[in-house]
């Protein structure tokens, strides 16, 4: 055994557990950053949409450069790329009243003719409450309230509704002009080259500071064959039986190939889309129906395969994004298949979609970042699904200078990987790991921002991570074993990648557990084991922790069945492995006393074992922040 003299600060190990069973997923989705600022203080962006000029230049529009959800400082940005969504250009601010502008639309008007959507919000409305009892602001909200106080009642008569500008060459634009309805994503324009917008009626009520939009109307549509100087109102969407109109909100309008318009509709409580269909150019509409989309709000596209393609925000866990798909001109969907689901948070979605060149679709939304303190504007670009077809899949997680993140689904199972983005798929070089309780397809102990260091430096020495799922509380059983392997294989017969024979394996908490049972299971598949703070004797984590007793007696019905998994009891197979051991002194959710007893059991076996015991550490990631080199050395050694 053997301390070293590092003091480390606390921190959180791991997350919650995941429902199993997952709806159908796009194919081969690769995400990225279209603009993120978390760190600025008006770095806030939100509520964006795209759409691709006739030179393939793809236009990303939202209400950027703010403080935060609601704030009175929103702009309309514009960020442009000229590569497919491979780069962007910085965001460029095209619209900036005295007001909070928000929920920023674009349209492609032809050659480089733009418009952009947009309305503007009075937040002296929303925040209105957040009095002190004499009559002060509180001081959370004081500083927008300096702002907002400014509005004097002729500046929101002037400023306060639903916008369009259009810009002749994509960059320059004209003089606003209002609308009568407003919708996230704008209007669209018709075959005869009308403009129809469908959206919610913008109708203003109130005098002073109390100007502000009425929430009680109706959505509905209106044309302009002058490009929005003029608007003819048109009918109104029919509610079924129970749904207000104070709950439908954000449509989105596709023209279908018979001249008659589907229509998408946000509703709320619960949260999902709706579906309603004109054949009269939006005069009548038919009743909202239901179409088992959890989600919204929504955006159409139609695809050149001849589906339709709507995507919205999935604001329960899993968080992310959604869509639901038509190859019937509306008549029946596949809805919830999702696009991605690692939001952290459900503040995210307003997504919306092009197509690229190669077929593939560009969905754009906003989400937090991962360990980010403001919303970005995210991309990913993916595939339509095969119906039915569970086979090989890919999900690039993230991809940047220093690694390449990736997710990985086949029939049977899925796993995840980090490499270096330079990693040779030929080379053999792989370390195998397993998470702790808690873990999901998404989160596992390395992921943690404390294990940012230890893994980059495990990268940078040539190695592959492979994390398989194998379950938030498998406790080590034998079917973790077995969704490994798998794992294993599929890497090497589907993905292509060298998978050696042997391989060094290492776990945290019950995770260090799995890793230990691995090799008893399976001693012929590894080369060294790395346990940090493994939970080995499960019978005695059972009676500690009256949580775990459910989980752990129902994998394990009795005595015998908890001492076959138990690591102490196969000193004569775990000895023949280099093994190392870490422990913080100050973990409370593993006795130390379980790495003492597997270092003494392996001594006794003649085997190579090293207890390190890390000070003032408890049951945490952060181990790893300073384990990174001694791991990395004991890896290096024959």
């Amino acid at each position: 055994m053997k301390t070293l003299p590092i003091i480390m600060t606390a921190s959180l190990a791991i997350g919650v557990c995941m429902a199993d069973g997952a709806p159908q997923r796009v194919r081969n989705a690769v995400h990225g950053v279209v603009c993120s600022l978390p760190n600025e203080p008006f770095g806030y962006f939100g509520w964006p949409s795209i759409t691709k000029q006739d030179d393939g230049t793809l236009c990303v529009v939202a209400s950027g450069l703010r403080q935060g959800h609601v704030c009175p400082w929103g702009r309309t940005t514009i960020c442009k790329s000229r590569d497919d969504g491979k780069t962007w250009s910085y965001p460029k601010v095209i619209n900036n009243t005295p007001l909070d502008d928000r929920d920023a639309g674009i349209v492609n008007l032809g050659g480089k003719r733009l418009a952009v959507t947009w309305f503007t919000s009075n937040t002296w409305q929303i925040w209105r409450n957040q009095k002190n009892p004499d009559g002060t602001w509180k001081n959370w909200v004081k500083p927008q309230a300096d702002v907002f106080e400014t509005w004097t009642p002729e500046l929101l008569k002037r400023e306060l509704d639903s916008w369009i500008r259009v810009s002749e060459d994509g960059e320059y634009w004209g003089e606003p002009r209002r609308a009568p309805v407003n919708t996230p994503h704008g209007f669209i324009v018709l075959k005869d080259g009308s403009w129809l917008y469908f959206g919610k009626r913008w109708l203003m009520t109130g005098e002073g500071v109390m100007w502000t939009m009425r929430g009680d109307t109706e959505i509905c549509a209106a044309r302009s064959t002058d490009e929005g100087r003029n608007w003819e109102m048109l009918g109104n969407v029919p509610r079924p039986e129970g749904v207000l109109c104070e709950q439908c909100h954000e449509p989105h309008v596709l023209e279908l190939k018979d001249g008659s318009l589907l229509g998408v509709v946000r509703v709320e409580l619960p949260f999902r889309t709706m579906v309603t269909r004109s054949t009269d150019g939006g005069k009548t509409w038919s009743v909202m129906e239901e179409v088992g989309a959890h989600g919204a709000p929504p955006h159409l596209l139609r695809h050149s395969s001849g589906a339709i393609v709507c995507v919205y925000g999935y604001r329960q866990q899993p968080f992310g994004q959604r869509c639901m798909i038509s190859y019937d001109e509306g008549k029946t969907w596949k809805a919830d298949i999702i696009i991605r689901d690692d939001g952290p948070n459900g503040d995210l979605g307003y997504p919306a979609s092009v197509e690229l060149s190669d077929g593939s679709i560009l969905t754009i939304y906003y989400q937090f970042r991962a360990n980010q303190g403001k919303a970005s504007i995210l991309w990913t670009k993916w595939n339509l699904p095969v119906e039915g077809d569970k086979s090989f899949n890919t999900e690039t997680l993230e991809q940047n200078e220093f690694e390449l993140h990736r997710r990985y689904f086949f029939d049977d199972c899925e796993c995840r990987i980090y490499a270096a983005p330079n990693y040779d798929p030929k080379s053999g070089k792989v370390a195998l790991t397993f998470s702790g309780r808690g873990n999901t397809p998404l989160l596992a102990n390395v992921d943690a921002p404390e294990a940012l260091e230890f893994r980059r430096k495990l990268l940078s020495e040539g190695y592959m991570i492979i994390i398989p799922f194998c379950g938030g509380n498998s406790w080590g059983n034998a079917d973790a074993t077995t969704k490994a392997l798998k794992s294993l294989e599929h890497l090497k017969n589907e993905a292509g990648f060298a998978i050696p024979q042997k391989m060094p394996v290492f776990g945290y908490s019950m995770g260090g557990l799995a890793a230990l049972m691995f090799a008893v299971r399976h001693p012929e598949r590894v080369s060294k084991i790395v346990d940090f703070f493994g939970a080995i004797d499960l019978a005695d984590m059972a009676k500690r922790n009256a949580a775990f007793a459910p989980v752990i007696n129902s994998l394990y019905p009795d005595e015998a069945a908890l001492q076959a998994a138990s690591p102490l009891n196969y000193g004569k197979i775990l000895a023949q492995f280099p093994i190392r051991i870490y422990h913080g002194d100050k973990d409370q959710g593993v006795p130390m006393s379980y790495s003492t007893r597997l270092e003494t059991l392996l001594k006794e076996n003649g085997g190579k074992v090293d207890l390190v015991v890390v000070p003032e550490v408890g049951h945490e990631n952060a181990i790893m922040k300073h384990m990174a080199d001694d791991f990395i050395d004991f890896l290096k050694k024959q």
